[in-house]
């Protein structure tokens, strides 16, 4: 679907040259693109090899390190008697173990879950395997915690009788693509040619569906729980469960709305057997929106609250701590949270923004807390502070976000679910919306200012700080309620109770 979107703007970009210019060279990073400059009377399409991604380079050490490992780890599946498996996949991030007193790095959607978890349980760590030609990097010496799922895909990658059905599955799929004819439609034209150029996925898909299967079918299984449900490789193990009948339940990991892309179904997916047996999801709002725009059944859906939440009364009780643990001035803080933006220019200029109102409130601190998918940006915002000559700021790289909203005296966002979250701990909250896009929703339900540019942040904050000006408390409770269920510090016990009684 995304990759689709992008060539989809790329392509509406061309038309708008292509009609208001006589002669227009157009170099892109998607090879293919070129071979379809026929379309234009006044444009060429070229193939930059420059801006291209890096070239693909063998990568025959991590795979090699990666089959080594999950060898050595086979004994693992020979012991198991759990009942009930939770999923640990996700991009690994920095949160505060409130118990321990300390930074841990790991799944901040699931780490209250795992701390309630009693011995019918276990976590499984699920490492993608790498491939033999990427242009990512691969760094396999990190040990996974809990390294069955690494086991388990391993034993199918090389199980003979589970390379054959793949490869058979894999010419039928190839079949079927070949017979798909080119399409005056270039929206049809273009999902086509992404399914050919992306069609080896399948034997990847394929080999962890089978591994799984089989696991499901030799143990006796009570239930498989995850987030990010849709995402393919965790989608594997989701259809396998369901071949066994065994119960998935999905817990909500971000926001959900009608544009997005794994939750939206057709009313006649409703009577089909597709979806998790229970979606966990954090309040009543998320629920309507499933039922009503993903035409989700509405008894697979629970209402439970956000784990994440129930750490927020211990981190606001030992604001003076953090500051003095991170090392931060004691002044006023603006939290500034980044989001990947497909509009280079916005994401810049959103940036720029902060930064030169920043610059302009010496006695405020800046606290820049950096999107997982942009933890290796920072030399990108620093160069955008030197630019505006803002230095009253720091990243909070080991900071888990929820200590940076427990510290922050405002904080600011464009359309990142930190806003929404920065309402459960009842922060003002500014929204960067120059396009009055609101999409997180909180400017319309009065619960966040709207800021466009530097001089708005600069006018906003002043008046918060100085003159005092809020938003409701009424609207906020009202909005927790709808949103978040309850904060009371127990909602990883109610949703660990609602996977004990599948």
């Amino acid at each position: 679907y995304f990759s689709v979107r992008e060539w989809l703007y790329e392509w509406e970009l061309l038309k708008l040259l292509n009609e208001h210019h006589q002669e227009v060279h157009y170099y892109t990073s998607h090879e293919w693109l070129s071979d379809y400059s026929a379309h234009f009377t006044n444009a060429s399409i070229h193939f930059d090899s420059a801006k291209s991604m890096v070239a693909k380079k063998n990568t025959i050490v991590p795979f090699l390190q990666y089959c080594f490992r999950s060898f050595l780890r086979l004994k693992s599946l020979g012991s198991f008697d759990n009942k009930h498996l939770v999923i640990d996949k996700s991009i690994k991030q920095s949160f505060w173990n409130v118990e321990l007193d300390a930074i841990e790095n790991g799944n901040i959607y699931l780490n209250h879950l795992m701390d309630v978890l009693d011995d019918s349980a276990v976590v499984i760590s699920d490492k993608d395997c790498p491939p033999l030609k990427s242009n990512a990097t691969f760094d396999y010496r990190e040990i996974p915690k809990h390294p069955l799922g690494e086991s388990l895909f391993f034993t199918s990658l090389f199980n003979p009788i589970n390379t054959i059905r793949t490869w058979l599955l894999y010419r039928q799929y190839s079949r079927v693509l070949n017979q798909l004819k080119s399409s005056e439609s270039i929206e049809k034209e273009f999902i086509i040619r992404f399914l050919k150029n992306e069609k080896s996925a399948i034997a990847i898909f394929y080999f962890k569906f089978l591994a799984w299967q089989r696991f499901f079918r030799k143990h006796s299984i009570a239930s498989v729980t995850l987030i990010d449900e849709n995402s393919p490789l965790v989608r594997a193990v989701v259809d396998a469960a369901r071949t066994q009948d065994v119960p998935v339940f999905a817990i909500q990991h971000g926001s959900i709305h009608s544009a997005h892309p794994a939750y939206m179904y057709a009313k006649g997916d409703a009577h089909r057997n597709i979806f998790p047996y229970r979606t966990l999801v954090w309040g009543e709002y998320w629920k309507k929106v499933l039922v009503e725009k993903g035409n989700y059944p509405e008894k697979s859906i629970c209402v439970v609250g956000q784990q994440r939440t129930d750490s927020i009364h211990a981190l606001v009780q030992r604001k003076d701590y953090f500051k003095s643990r991170f090392s931060l001035p004691d002044a006023p803080i603006i939290l500034f949270a980044t989001q990947p933006q497909q509009d280079i220019s916005m994401r810049r200029q959103a940036a720029k923004d902060v930064f030169t109102a920043l610059k302009s409130m010496p006695t405020m601190h800046g606290l820049i807390k950096l999107h997982p998918a942009e933890k290796n940006d920072e030399m990108y915002y620093r160069a955008i502070s030197v630019e505006s000559g803002c230095f009253n700021f720091s990243f909070a790289k080991d900071m888990d976000l929820y200590i940076g909203l427990a510290l922050a005296d405002i904080v600011i966002t464009a359309f990142s679910t930190v806003g929404t979250e920065a309402v459960y701990f009842k922060k003002p909250i500014l929204i960067w919306d120059p396009l009055n896009q609101d999409l997180l929703g909180l400017l319309n339900k009065g619960l966040a200012f709207p800021v466009k540019d530097a001089e708005d942040i600069m006018q906003i904050t002043t008046e918060i700080m100085v003159q005092g000006i809020s938003k409701s408390d009424q609207l906020l409770e009202e909005y927790i309620s709808m949103y978040a269920h309850k904060i009371d510090g127990n909602v990883a016990s109610r949703i660990w109770q609602i996977i004990q009684s599948a």
